[in-house]
């Protein structure tokens, strides 16, 4: 990832952001959709439309559907099997220097 897309990611307050699913293994294709778990700078309060808005700025930089997830939410998904799924095999694509 371009530098100048990381500074764009700070100033939406992005710490850190991990590729689960297909894009860290044999199966990405050419139709393949990128899946990420976002995390945010602790204290950063982020709406739906700043959600929304932060997928179609990935969307427009890797150039293909991204589906976005918050860390928050699979942590708290009460099955453990969904849970391994995506944290366990996640590789970070982005994250902020301390």
């Amino acid at each position: 990832m371009g530098e100048g897309q990381g500074e764009g990611f700070l100033r939406e307050g992005l710490f850190l952001a991990p590729l689960f699913g297909s894009a860290t293994g044999d199966g990405f294709g050419p139709d393949s959709d990128v899946d990420l778990v976002v995390e945010f700078v602790p204290g950063t309060r982020r709406g739906l439309f700043e959600f929304v808005q932060l997928a179609d700025d990935l969307e427009a930089i890797v150039e293909r559907p991204v589906d976005l997830l918050t860390r928050r939410s699979v942590e708290r998904s009460h099955n453990p099997i969904r849970r391994a799924s995506i944290l366990g095999p996640a590789r970070p694509l982005y994250r902020r220097a301390a």
